[in-house]
């Protein structure tokens, strides 16, 4: 995932991916690839063949630390790799986000596997709340009122619907149908939140053999 500017697309505000080999990559950047924090995770914890349900957390502060990474719920992030003295990050304007590629001019570092479900919040997730969506609790009962976008990615070579309130749909390059992920924990999900509390049953999807990499990325006008 990449967040920054198209009209300067050397400038990021957000990268969060999978680096080789099974790294979990986490970074603000305030001057691309100058001034930035990050937390990544040790190598080889994320596996090629099967879904994983990955996460990222920034709390708004300006030590690495404040970036916090989960695999399927558990916390993993265990080393600073951030340069410079950051204040804060990028505010430019035009900001895009982009789902499985990296912007530098072209699109590249193109994602190979299949994804769903990705939501972007104005507010860092507890890990309670993170382990919930791990387990497969949709987005829309997690802190609803502070998702600010949602793609889901369900359909097949159509624009990559925004189920936010702010429906800022996105275009599909390259993408192939692949089935969706099976929950990981299929007991039901019991979580106090800011909203009244939500109860999710238990839902049992058989699992699905784990489909060939469609590849292909989705570009959004942020």
């Amino acid at each position: 995932m990449y967040q920054g500017s198209p009209s300067t697309p050397t400038q990021a505000y957000c990268q969060f991916g999978v680096l080789n080999p099974g790294q979990l990559f986490c970074r603000v950047q305030q001057l691309i690839d100058n001034v930035y924090i990050e937390r990544d995770s040790n190598t080889n914890v994320i596996s090629a063949g099967s879904w994983q349900h990955v996460a990222m957390t920034w709390n708004g502060g300006t030590a690495n630390t404040a970036i916090s990474s989960y695999l399927n719920g558990i916390q993993i992030d265990t080393t600073n790799n951030g340069l410079g003295v950051f204040t804060g990050p990028y505010t430019g304007n035009g900001v895009q986000f982009f789902i499985g590629a990296q912007r530098s001019g072209t699109p590249q570092a193109v994602f190979g596997g299949p994804l769903a479900d990705v939501v972007l919040y104005n507010v860092a997730l507890t890990q309670a709340e993170i382990i919930a969506l791990a387990r497969g609790a949709r987005p829309n009962r997690i802190r609803p009122q502070s998702i600010v976008r949602w793609y889901p990615l369900d359909g097949y070579n159509h624009p990559a619907l925004d189920r936010s309130f702010q429906k800022r749909h996105g275009v599909l390059t390259g993408t192939s149908f692949a089935a969706g992920p099976p929950l990981l924990n299929p007991a039901p999900i019991l979580l106090s939140l800011p909203d009244p509390t939500v109860v999710m049953p238990a839902v049992r999807i058989p699992p699905v053999p784990p489909p060939p990499p469609p590849g292909g990325w989705a570009e959004i006008d942020w």
